[in-house]
């Protein structure tokens, strides 16, 4: 049973995690689901001390293949976590980099190439964490930004799960794809 209510509260904090993720036209729809996240999250540490406590769950298994001179430890899925954030910080960066070409109004590529910037400093934070912990870099999408100059292809990147590229965004595609 312990197991069953952990399992349901990591699913309930990573839905709730896309969803924030995800939502960007609506602040007050994002900041019930802001409120939600920070109350699930609290609930599973309320949880995790609970079942810690009763010894009804161990120390997760530790990351095997830090380098030498690391001290620090962490676990499996500490590391798991680490790249998932990565590769969706790659994907996201090369997806906003190509819908940038297709922007016209000056305002709008502004906010864009600020969230570009961002993305971009992320990037190079958690390439710097992966790196120190020894974790294998994932496949980083080319740096190769196409422009697109036909209108029809927009609709072929607006929703890369209908056109059959789950490489971007796994997560969402999957749902669709099957």
């Amino acid at each position: 049973i312990a197991l069953e209510l952990l399992l349901y509260e990591q699913e309930h904090v990573e839905n709730l995690l896309l969803s924030f993720y995800s939502m960007v036209t609506n602040d007050s729809v994002r900041g019930m689901i802001q409120e939600m996240l920070y109350r699930t999250i609290d609930t599973t540490d309320k949880l995790m001390s609970q079942l810690a406590l009763r010894g009804w769950i161990g120390t997760p298994p530790a990351y095997r293949h830090l380098p030498p001179n690391v001290i620090e430890n962490i676990h499996c899925g500490e590391a798991g976590c680490l790249w998932d954030m990565l590769t969706y910080r790659y994907d996201t960066l090369h997806f906003t980099e190509i819908m940038a070409t297709m922007v016209h109004d000056v305002d709008l590529l502004a906010v864009i190439q600020k969230g570009i910037s961002s993305l971009k400093s992320q990037v190079k934070e958690i390439e710097k964490e992966i790196t120190h912990f020894g974790i294998t870099m994932p496949k980083r999408p080319a740096d190769i930004t196409v422009t697109l100059n036909n209108p029809s292809l927009a609709t072929y990147f607006s929703n890369p799960c209908k056109n059959g590229d789950s490489w971007h965004m796994p997560r969402q595609c999957s749902s669709e794809i099957s």
